[in-house]
């Protein structure tokens, strides 16, 4: 089959869906035998990849650039092209399509439906009234989690037989460093910090964590250097212990190596994820994980990690403590690293094909 992959999410996101992409893409290309070919839409060529990229440049506005794209020129470009199959890699889509091309559309997680509030206006509005017109035309559904297949399942009992679940995969570029260089240029001491590591989003509980960080430090002396949120900036502002706080914002690949590999624990005390790549991605550097009981983060930190109820300052703060004296810990991150391998692209890009492959 001819397969279109909305991949524009390679070029102008760095987040979730951007990894879930350039992963999948790249799991894709090294598939042998493969019975499918697969043209890629994005913004920006890239060279090495074996399929045909068709490039769209944004103009304009961007609202109206996506709104144009979506709707017109994608369903023009798949009949262009005779493809069998469109993919939407990020809810929303594919649109437009003549009912001779099948439908792929792949959900994340169902936050803009469950919980508007953590969304803005213009997201959850295009979701809660598109999204299930998506859902209906769609001839397969993937998801990454059991609790996502749930969610759908729950709150949209006509998807039943069109959902596929595949967990995601571990990106082997992380993996325990001794490398120190990021740590060193930033002030960092090794071993003497917690990490956060996510996007600036009200799910992801860091007034929680914050508020943690606080009685902890209350009760231990000595610096411990750490994370960053946009919803919180009154109380780190106020933060009796802002100055043991470091806010870096983006950084490399190599640096997260090196942050996961000597922190005393990964801290993701996130109220809801569709999965949740930092938890995988420490595990796989020998990071202990702290993180919350709820949604599908118990199937990726299995055994592995520590988990509190979402909100509970008070038990935040004792697993912070319990980790801070578990410091040297091995055993705690060889569980890490063997759950860790449990998740694997070469895996998911054969489950991918699987799905296609009864269509």
């Amino acid at each position: 089959m001819k397969v279109l992959i909305i991949a524009d999410a390679l070029d102008k996101q760095s987040a979730g869906v951007h990894v879930y992409v350039r992963q999948l893409v790249d799991a894709l290309a090294k598939q042998d035998n493969s019975p499918h070919e697969y043209i890629l839409i994005r913004e920006k060529r890239e060279d090495g990849l074996p399929f045909r990229q068709i490039i769209l440049k944004p103009f304009f506005i961007r609202i109206v650039y996506d709104f144009f794209k979506i709707f017109f020129v994608i369903p023009y470009l798949a009949r262009k092209h005779k493809v069998d199959v469109v993919f939407e890699p990020a809810h929303f889509g594919p649109f437009n399509l003549p009912k001779s091309i099948k439908r792929v559309t792949m959900i994340h997680d169902l936050t803009p439906i469950l919980f508007p509030e953590w969304h803005i206006t213009y997201s959850r509005l295009l979701q809660k009234y598109f999204l299930p017109g998506i859902l209906k035309k769609a001839d397969l559904i993937l998801s990454n989690s059991k609790h996502t297949e749930k969610d759908l399942l729950r709150i949209y009992p006509h998807t039943k037989g069109k959902v596929k679940t595949i967990l995601l995969g571990r990106d082997e570029f992380y993996f325990p460093t001794m490398e120190k260089m990021f740590l060193f240029r930033n002030g960092i001491r090794p071993r003497g910090y917690f990490l956060f590591v996510g996007t600036l989003e009200p799910r992801k509980g860091l007034d929680t964590l914050l508020e943690a960080f606080s009685q902890f430090k209350s009760k231990n002396k000595g610096k411990t250097k750490c994370w960053k949120n946009k919803s919180f900036e009154t109380l780190y502002k106020t933060h009796p212990f802002q100055s043991d706080i470091i806010i870096t914002g983006y950084v490399t690949k190599e640096a997260l190596c090196e942050l996961y590999s000597h922190c005393i624990s990964m801290v993701y005390p996130s109220n809801y994820e569709g999965f949740g790549f930092p938890i995988l991605e420490a595990m796989s550097c020998g990071a202990k994980v702290i993180t919350t009981n709820v949604s599908s983060l118990p199937e990726v930190g299995g055994e592995a990690s520590y988990y509190f109820t979402p909100g509970d300052v008070v038990q935040l703060s004792l697993l912070l403590e319990q980790s801070l004296f578990q410091i040297n810990n091995s055993e705690r991150n060889e569980i890490g690293i063997r759950q860790s391998k449990k998740f694997s692209w070469n895996q998911y890009a054969k489950s991918f094909e699987e799905g296609l492959n009864t269509l």
